[in-house]
């Protein structure tokens, strides 16, 4: 049986938030090329551009064993 994992590190550093996620995937998976274009994706995108206007970054990367999310959002405290 694989061992799928999961790591995240969250900090805020100049009032900004800064969270990477990195998963393990399967290794019989292909990297998924339509990656960014399900919906739950584009409603996180679309909300982060309504409440934080040109104050974020979203990255997401995909290989074929990791997955793997950066979320950098500044003004969290204004």
């Amino acid at each position: 049986m694989e061992v799928l994992k999961i790591n995240y590190k969250i900090k805020i550093n100049n009032n900004c938030l800064n969270l990477k996620v990195v998963n393990s995937v399967r290794g019989e998976n292909e990297k998924d090329e339509s990656l960014g274009e399900g919906i739950g994706l584009k409603n996180v995108r679309r909300r982060l551009e309504l409440i934080y206007p040109e104050k974020h970054t979203l990255d997401i990367h995909q290989s074929e064993k990791e997955f793997e999310v950066n979320l950098e959002v500044c003004g969290i405290n204004e």
